[in-house]
């Protein structure tokens, strides 16, 4: 044990002294022209940012938002193939800048395991900098889980090499001259997967769910059954050791005059616990979707385009609801005055 502590502490100490000689790079290119856009531009009129996976890229379409919730302005930062410790690094970024928004949604998810399908990904499910490996080892050595402990030390490591030094000092540092990821048509960083099919594994999945309709049902149920009796109880000291951990981001975020509020998506179990344990700390507030009961239209075939992800009507109505929440949540007296939604434009963009 004393050597697997060393060996862990001799990682981390080259970890830290790579960080310091060459930056690590998001590993997702969308991410990274994303937030080169988000910083020439300066975004001094962006008023709300959701940050998170293809949950929120496919699903938040920031015109609606804006239309329905009465915000001046959003601005969507999602993008695929990326897991949470990228997006805490990303509201750390926010943070940072001279210009930064009123309010910060952030998916909420748990620390995904290291596995062989994606370890060699870049802004695979592993650490990016120093302190979210740390946060990573951390949360698998609370459930011990000693070997994912040492798979997401050395992917860490194996990151800082091919992301940090090819990424960043390689094709990133060019990515401003080339055109932008995402189409003109959708520049505040909405792109529903009809109109992105290129994604590996998209048309796979799609057919999927088209060939076996009775996975949705199945994972429905899933959610269902966990709301009904709740998660796990031999994961509650990690989950309560990580919502303690991720306070303190809130906690950072409010002393830089931002909200953090949580976003848990429809069809993604697994989260109950660590939303409670959130909101037992009043670690910020919750849009909670991962109801199927409360949210039937979230989980229904016809709004879907495969078991984890909505269509373009799926993400539409995905939009309303969260609109809705800030409506109701926070109120006219947070949105600007013109911008109110009325019930008529509801109804409208219901209809669209």
């Amino acid at each position: 044990m004393c050597r697997c502590a060393l060996f862990g502490a001799i990682l981390i100490g080259l970890l830290g002294g790579i960080e310091l000689i060459t930056p690590p790079g998001w590993g997702n290119d969308v991410l990274a022209r994303k937030l080169d856009r988000y910083v020439a531009d300066k975004a001094s009129d962006v008023k709300v940012v959701f940050v998170g996976s293809s949950r929120i890229y496919r699903h938040v379409d920031p015109p609606r938002f804006d239309r329905l919730s009465g915000f001046s302005k959003s601005l969507n930062l999602g993008s695929p193939d990326s897991n949470f410790l990228a997006h805490l690094r990303v509201v750390e970024f926010l943070l940072k800048q001279e210009e930064r928004p009123e309010v910060i949604v952030l998916e909420l998810q748990r620390i995904h395991a290291v596995t062989n399908e994606n370890r060699h990904k870049f802004g695979g499910y592993y650490a990016h900098d120093t302190a979210k490996t740390q946060l990573a080892v951390g949360y698998w050595s609370q459930r011990g889980e000693l070997r994912q402990c040492l798979e997401h030390l050395g992917a860490g490591l194996e990151n800082f090499f091919k992301v940090g030094g090819y990424l960043r000092w390689g094709r990133a540092a060019f990515s401003r001259y080339r055109p932008p990821t995402v189409p003109q048509s959708h520049e505040r960083g909405f792109v529903p997967l009809e109109r992105d099919r290129n994604e590996p594994g998209v048309i796979i999945r799609h057919r999927e769910l088209q060939d076996d309709p009775e996975i949705l049902t199945r994972r429905t149920n899933q959610c269902r059954a966990e709301r009904a009796s709740g998660s796990q109880e031999e994961d509650s000291v990690s989950e309560r050791w990580l919502a303690g951990q991720l306070k303190q981001l809130v906690d950072k975020c409010r002393r830089s005059g931002v909200e953090l509020i949580w976003l848990l998506p429809p069809r993604n179990p697994g989260l109950m616990l660590l939303r409670d344990e959130l909101q037992e700390i009043r670690a910020g507030d919750c849009i909670d979707l991962g109801d199927p009961d409360r949210y039937p239209d979230l989980y229904e075939a016809q709004y879907s385009f495969d078991v984890g992800h909505l269509n373009e009507q799926g993400a539409a109505k995905f939009t309303e609801e969260v609109a809705r929440w800030f409506r109701d949540h926070r109120g006219p007296e947070a949105a600007t005055k013109d911008g109110k939604a009325t019930r008529s434009e509801m109804k409208g963009a219901q209809e669209e």
